[in-house]
């Protein structure tokens, strides 16, 4: 702690607000990159470029980057219509965000792409449940719930 005319405060204070600032623009700096590698590099693997990429629209969700991860996401959903990973964030940040028909939509593209995923497809049925509940949507929370119930048990 550093005391400024009698006021004690904490460093993490200070730093915070520019963390934040260096944590967004590293994320904004890395989507860009993301967009031209996609552009120069098709022929590289598909599934290197998406691992890769998942982690830092991730990290930005976490770090409260919504936008930014929402972009992050929408570019990857783009470019690997088929994989499920960036439908499921997606469905996360619709969720967050309370636009729950969005949210649904989302998490249930995501368990479509998932076939070979058992944990994946019903981590998105389990999502799709728990808006279609929030929405008064019982019946159709029901069927999401039985149906990630029954991915669990094959």
């Amino acid at each position: 702690m550093w005391r400024r005319r009698g006021v004690a405060r904490t460093a993490s204070f200070a730093i915070a607000p520019a963390l934040r600032a260096v944590m967004g623009l590293v994320c904004l700096v890395f989507l860009a990159g993301c967009g031209n590698m996609s552009a120069r590099n098709d022929g590289q693997d598909t599934g290197e470029l998406l691992g890769s990429s998942l982690p830092v629209a991730s990290a930005a969700l976490a770090a409260g980057q919504i936008d930014v991860a929402r972009r992050l996401y929408l570019a990857l959903a783009e470019r690997f219509d088929d994989a499920p990973e960036p439908f499921l964030g997606l469905g996360y940040i619709a969720f967050r965000d309370s636009d729950l028909a969005a949210a649904e939509k989302h998490f249930l593209q995501a368990a479509e792409r998932a076939p070979d995923s058992p944990a994946m497809q019903a981590e998105a049925l389990l999502g799709a449940g728990r808006t279609a509940l929030v929405r008064g949507r019982t019946r159709a929370a029901r069927k999401h719930f039985r149906d990630a119930q029954a991915v669990g048990l094959d």
